[in-house]
């Protein structure tokens, strides 16, 4: 789906990352949730702070594009 801006087209890039995950014990991905709390992120889970601990490595040429951001004013529509 093409992005709108209010009052104009917006610019859509994809940029590839890959995430490759540590394996990880029920008890470890508890501990990290309670600390964490990252309820508000796609995947539930942040590359910062504690969340760097649970990928085993990360391959992509800007590590940015992991971060998610508001939408800035931007809606999606169907053209």
């Amino acid at each position: 789906m093409p992005l709108q801006r209010r009052g104009g087209p917006g610019r859509v890039e994809v940029v590839p990352f890959d995430v490759h995950f540590r394996t990880l014990t029920d008890a470890q991905i508890d501990a990290y949730l309670r600390r964490e709390q990252p309820y508000n992120c796609a995947g539930s889970f942040k590359s910062e702070a504690l969340g760097i601990t649970l990928f085993e490595r990360l391959e992509g040429d800007d590590p940015n594009t992991l971060i998610g951001r508001g939408n800035n004013g931007f809606e999606s529509s169907v053209v």
